[in-house]
This record gives C-alpha cells, sequence and structure tokens, in this order.
C-alpha cells in the first residue's frame, strides 16, 4: 500500500512537469536568444525569460505534490489555497537557484578554468538545491510539521543527487534523439528539446516518490483505517506525539467523520512504547469495548474513535525516536489534555494558533496570538488577547497563575505547573 502511495505521487509529480515543459521551453528559447554571452556560452541570466521558464517548472511541480499532500488532510478549497502557496515559493526557489548558478558559471568561464569536474560540480549543486528546495516549500506549504519536513527536506536531497546521475546518463540517449542537433547538454535551450524534458520529468518523478516515501521509510509504527467513503488509509507516527482528529491542522487528519473533536486524541511515544491518549471529546476514546484515557498499544492492537475504527500496526522492534523535551532549568509549563508539556522560558510567551511557545493549530476557536504569559522572577502573568479563563473564570485583564490553575484558551485547556527550582 505504501509503495503504490509512493508510485502515485511520483507519477502526479512527473505529469506536472510534463506540462510545465510544455508551457515553459517557448519561454526558455526567448530567454536563450537575449540572456548574456560569454565566450560563446548562452546563459538565461539577464533576461527576464530565463527567471520565467524555470520558475513556471519549480512552481508547478511544487504546486502540484503540496496540493496533492494536502488532499490528505483537508478539502479541496483549503488544499488549493496551500497549492498557491507553494507555486509561488517553488517558482521563486527554482528561478533563484538557476540565477546562482549562471553567475557561478559565468564566473568560471570568464576566468578560463571550465573543466569537465567544475561543471559536474555546478549541476550537481543545482541539482540539489533545486530538488531540496522544492520538497522543502512542497512540505511547509501544505500545512506539515517541522519535523516531516526534514524528512521531506532529506528525500529532497536523494531526488537532487539521483536526478544529477540521470542527467549525465539518461539524458545523453534522449539527446541523441533530438531533432534539434544539440551540441551543448548542459546549455541546450532549443525549444522543446527532449534533453530537457527527460531530466525536469526525472527530477519531478523522483521528488514525488522520495518525498512520500521519507515520510514513512524510517518508521516502524502505523494507524490504518477506512473512511466514510470506504477509501482505506495508512499513516506512519512520527516523532513523539500523533494527534489524531477532524482538524486538518493534527498530525493524523480524518476527513468525513463529523463525531470527531478537532483534536480527539493522540498516540504517543515515551520510553520505547506507543500510548493511547484520550483527549476532551465528550464521545470519548474505545478500546475492546471500553473506555480508556490512556493505554499502551500493542501490534494490531484497534480502537475507536468517533464512527472510525484504527488499527496499530508495528512492523519492527520499536526504536526511540525523536527524544522527548527535556526540561531545563526553566520550571514554568503548560500540559495539555495529552500530557503534553509546553515548557515556558523566562520573558514573554506566546499562545495561539500560529507558532510560538504554546501552538494550539488544532483549534479553530483560538486565535492567531490569543495570549501571553510573562514569566519574570516573580511568577507568571497571563495576558489574555482572546477569550481566556482560569478555572472556569473568564478573564479580560492580566492575572497572575498558581500551581494547578487550568487554562482554558478558546475551546483547549491546559494545567499551570511551577516546579521549584
Amino acid at each position: 500500500m505504501l509503495a503504490a502511495r509512493w508510485l502515485r505521487f511520483g507519477r502526479i509529480a512527473a505529469i506536472a512537469a510534463f506540462v510545465a515543459w510544455l508551457i515553459s521551453e517557448p519561454f526558455a528559447s526567448t530567454a536563450n536568444a537575449y540572456g548574456i554571452r560569454v565566450r560563446d556560452v548562452q546563459f538565461t541570466l539577464g533576461s527576464a525569460f530565463g527567471p520565467i521558464s524555470y520558475g513556471l517548472f519549480g512552481g508547478i511541480v511544487c504546486a502540484v505534490l503540496a496540493t496533492y499532500f494536502s488532499l490528505e488532510r483537508m478539502d479541496r478549497a483549503q488544499a488549493l489555497r496551500r497549492g498557491g502557496v507553494a507555486f509561488c515559493a517553488g517558482a521563486t526557489w527554482v528561478a533563484g537557484a538557476d540565477a546562482l548558478s549562471d553567475l557561478v558559471s559565468i564566473q568560471i568561464v570568464r576566468m578560463r578554468v571550465p573543466t569537465f569536474e567544475i561543471e559536474l560540480g555546478i549541476s550537481l549543486l543545482w541539482h540539489v538545491v533545486v530538488a531540496s528546495g522544492l520538497a522543502l516549500a512542497a512540505s511547509l506549504s501544505s500545512g506539515r510539521s517541522i519535523a516531516r519536513a526534514k524528512r521531506m527536506a532529506a528525500g529532497g536531497l536523494a531526488t537532487g543527487v539521483l536526478s544529477f546521475v540521470w542527467s549525465i546518463t539518461g539524458v545523453i540517449i534522449f539527446a541523441q534523439m533530438d531533432l534539434s542537433r544539440i551540441s551543448d547538454l548542459q546549455h541546450s535551450f532549443v525549444p522543446y528539446s527532449l534533453g530537457r524534458l527527460a531530466d525536469h520529468v526525472m527530477i519531478a518523478f523522483l521528488l514525488g516518490t522520495l518525498v512520500a516515501s521519507s515520510e514513512s521509510i524510517f518508521v516502524d509504527a502505523f494507524l490504518r483505517w477506512t473512511t466514510s467513503s470506504g477509501e482505506d488509509k495508512e499513516q506512519p507516527l512520527l516523532g513523539t506525539m500523533n494527534r489524531i482528529g477532524s482538524s486538518p491542522e493534527v498530525e493524523i487528519a480524518v476527513l468525513g467523520d463529523d463525531s470527531l473533536a478537532p483534536a480527539h486524541a493522540a498516540v504517543r511515544f515515551d520510553q520505547g512504547a506507543y500510548y493511547l491518549l484520550a483527549g476532551d471529546s465528550a464521545a470519548g476514546t474505545w478500546m475492546g469495548g471500553e473506555r480508556v484515557s490512556k493505554v499502551e498499544l500493542m501490534d494490531s492492537d484497534t480502537f475507536l474513535l468517533g464512527t472510525t475504527t484504527f488499527e496499530f500496526v508495528q512492523h519492527r522492534t520499536p526504536v526511540r525516536a525523536d527524544d522527548p523535551p527535556t526540561i531545563n532549568r526553566t520550571t514554568h509549563r503548560l500540559t495539555d489534555a495529552f500530557q503534553t508539556d509546553f515548557l515556558l522560558d523566562f520573558g514573554s510567551n506566546r499562545v495561539g494558533r500560529r507558532i510560538g511557545s504554546v501552538s494550539i493549530p488544532y483549534d479553530e476557536t483560538v486565535g492567531p496570538t490569543h495570549a501571553s504569559i510573562d514569566i519574570d522572577d516573580e511568577g507568571a502573568l497571563l495576558v489574555p488577547f482572546g477569550a481566556t479563563s482560569v478555572n472556569d473564570e473568564v478573564i479580560t485583564v492580566p492575572t497572575h497563575l498558581k500551581h494547578g490553575d487550568v487554562l482554558t484558551f478558546g475551546q483547549s485547556s491546559f494545567t499551570y505547573s511551577a516546579s521549584p527550582k
């Protein structure tokens, strides 16, 4: 099932690269005519059509990948918006990478030191920078976490190296078939070059396949479930905390089940074992016909959230994933319903949907910057910007916190603690 998913992403990206090639080739040809020429070597730098040509390739491939990733976690309108962001990011990145490559190549040509090894080095750098950048842009634009973005960037790095190898082997074969009589493989800008088509399609295919596989190839545990439409799903458990719910911002988003809360439950990796943790949902978390709050998961265990049944699958002996955060000198923290600690540093700690000290991306009732918790030597001061309560009492003015206070931001509750130094 996973291999089919990887190949599906690869095919989608390859088709996107083919479409981009059809659209961008005339711009590449025009850039060749109006770009910089140094010692009989033509560059696209200096022509506005160069960035357009490579920007279209990067933008289209990145947008399609980000949209396709997002459709697994959110509705079509949200996925298309993420795809728009990815188009801008991918286009800017690839156009910039090509311009940088041209700048370096121009200086080498001017110094009369071009060698086969240097040309290969520049080509390798271009492939690695472009593929890694596209993987990062697609990952972050589709709402993935930083941990997943790192894994996808690793997939992009592998794509760059493999596509470079392809560019100096397979592309040569296709180049011999080009009716335009390509004489220089690295700088061939004749319209509709089969050599450039082979290079771009292979980059996109490898990118889609390796980026999709990079999420799960080094993990040992998965969740499987069947959607309300009858589609079988499987998603790897990454890092130490995987929240499950109806919100597209949680790690495992389940669409189509209206009985699920935005963050209904979570699977946590701790000390070599996986645990199912119940959230605050009224529907509860059920396993073996009993409602549970925390239970260790074993291979093939099933549990019920809302109307969806999940199966926990563990293929290998557990290997410690990302270590849980180490408690440092800071003694102030918030703990959510999944027993996840958010350490509060001295100074101002932002609470909201945006990335901050306490990020709550899955709760739509929480504002981008919902509150602030200011820590100093005298204690903790909660400053509300949105709907906030302490121990079920709504507050509208800055309030000093005490150990054990229950704070509620929107619909999300946390327990404040201040352990002794």
